[in-house]
């Protein structure tokens, strides 16, 4: 796996394997911090003295636990051995809140058997916390946020060596909002009050491409390049943002890649609900000409009173009709007859 090949993912599953090249682990090490996610599952293959070593606190830092020992057996023949589920009392990260519904969650997680899985001992660190633990008060999946991206890693592989869990549909619900917030969970907002500047963060690959910017009518267009950052991220900024409206962008590069941004009015700034006096608005507008009614006042009283000049139009109704009514006459005497 090379440099190269990694700068277009979003996303990287790593599933049980033993090593990873050092090279490659650089390069994960940076495309993370610049925003990709990684997914690491941990199996009967993994080298946990390795991944400490060279991935953990002691290399690159990219483990949100220490990998340790093995718990729990395989069955043999007829012997049954313990099996344990998610926990249902322990669904507070946004992935596994989902299993909150009363209609599936219980019914999803107490369905899932896990019977063997890695001891994964938690860092002391604010960017790790649990994302699923187990019936059995270990942790099944745990997480960090590195620089602008996120790693999750699971105790047991997915597949069904040591449990029941990819066959049942509590899987794809968690790889579905797993990957989701790998891949979206830290990206820049687009949806933001005017006069915010927009930063947007491109693949490292796309650091010489051509960012087409059409801002609402009637702003100009505007071209510019993205470049690198302190953290190793590609990104473009464009800070004339104090119309309201959509913000189009596009990578000038084959296929084209298109964002847009929104940005709306600041109500909190813009609004103000407040009540306002008819004296204080005669102080602050003296040439504005208005005429206050009051609930209590008879508002059809009020615009009587205000009314100037004579309403023609019933006059002119009523000879419109009268006309009408003598086309009909002197047609009826005057007409040909046959």
């Amino acid at each position: 796996m090379g440099d190269r090949n990694l700068l277009n993912y979003q996303a990287v599953v790593i599933s049980n394997v033993s090593r990873i090249p050092q090279p490659t682990i650089a390069v994960l090490e940076r495309q993370v911090r610049a925003g990709m996610g990684l997914m690491i599952f941990l199996g009967d293959q993994t080298d946990e003295v390795f991944f400490n070593q060279q991935m953990g606190e002691g290399g690159a830092k990219l483990l949100p636990a220490k990998v340790g020992g093995l718990w729990g057996e395989d069955p043999i023949q007829q012997k049954q051995v313990p099996n344990y589920s998610f926990a249902t009392d322990k669904l507070s990260h946004p992935v596994m809140s989902e299993f909150n519904n009363p209609d599936f969650g219980a019914e999803f997680l107490s369905a899932v058997k896990v019977h063997k899985g890695h001891e994964m001992e938690l860092l002391k660190d604010d960017n790790t916390r649990v994302v699923a633990w187990l019936s059995n008060g270990k942790p099944a999946i745990v997480e960090k946020k590195i620089g602008s991206g996120y790693v999750f890693m699971f105790a047991f592989p997915p597949t069904t060596a040591w449990g029941n869990l990819p066959t049942q549909p509590a899987f794809t619900i968690l790889m579905i909002r797993s990957i989701n917030m790998l891949t979206l969970g830290n990206r820049p907002a687009k949806n933001m009050p005017v006069t915010t500047p927009i930063h947007g963060v491109v693949s490292v690959a796309d650091q010489n491409t051509n960012v087409r910017i059409t801002p609402p009518a009637p702003m100009q267009k505007k071209e510019t390049r993205p470049e690198l950052t302190t953290d190793g991220r590609a990104a473009f900024d464009y800070n004339e943002t104090e119309r309201a409206g959509f913000y189009d962008i596009v990578l000038d590069r084959t296929p084209k890649v298109q964002m847009v941004y929104a940005l709306n009015p600041n109500a909190e700034v813009e609004s103000n609900l407040d009540v306002i006096l008819p004296a204080t608005i005669k102080q602050n507008f003296p040439e504005f000409d208005f005429t206050f009614v009051a609930k209590s006042d008879d508002f059809q009283k009020a615009i009587s009173a205000e009314r100037r000049g004579t309403e023609l139009w019933p006059w002119l109704i009523g000879a419109v009709f009268l006309l009408l009514a003598l086309e009909s006459v002197l047609a009826n005497r005057w007409a040909p007859r046959d």
